[in-house]
């Protein structure tokens, strides 16, 4: 039997009496990747990366990474995935950094996206840190 918690992104197998919890990627991750990808590409922002999150942290399914021209681009496409994912009722969002738009964060419990200028971009080389394969360090940590 599979049960599906569609906010805690949990399924639980059972079988009689024993459970067993598996970490999986919700629908709504999916669709609302498409969405801000869509956005992206619509609003001409620059070397979108999407990096899967599964096995690496539970903080979302999708890590989406994308550059724009200047602070007032990285504003305009954020005010616009605002609106939009909204807009769709797929998940709820938190912004940060609007008031100077030189990092934007929009935090949903399925995606994270990072706007950048290109200077603060490759400074902090996220695509780098998550793009890494943890999965010897994660089968490791595993009792």
């Amino acid at each position: 039997m599979l049960l599906y918690d569609e906010n805690l992104r949990v399924e639980t197998y059972k079988r009689g009496d024993v459970a067993r919890k598996v970490t999986t990627i919700s629908p709504r991750a999916g669709l609302l990747k498409t969405l801000i990808t869509k956005s992206l590409e619509g609003d001409k922002a620059q070397d979108i990366i999407c990096i899967p999150l599964k096995g690496k942290s539970d903080i979302a399914d999708y890590m989406i990474i994308a550059t724009g021209t200047s602070s007032r681009h990285i504003g305009s496409m954020a005010n616009h995935l605002a609106e939009k994912i909204s807009g769709s009722g797929l998940s709820t969002f938190s912004t940060e950094g609007m008031g100077d738009s030189q990092w934007v964060v929009l935090d949903s419990p399925f995606v994270v996206v990072h706007l950048f200028i290109p200077e603060m971009r490759l400074m902090y080389n996220l695509e780098k840190m998550w793009s890494a394969d943890f999965s010897e360090f994660t089968h490791a940590m595993q009792f």
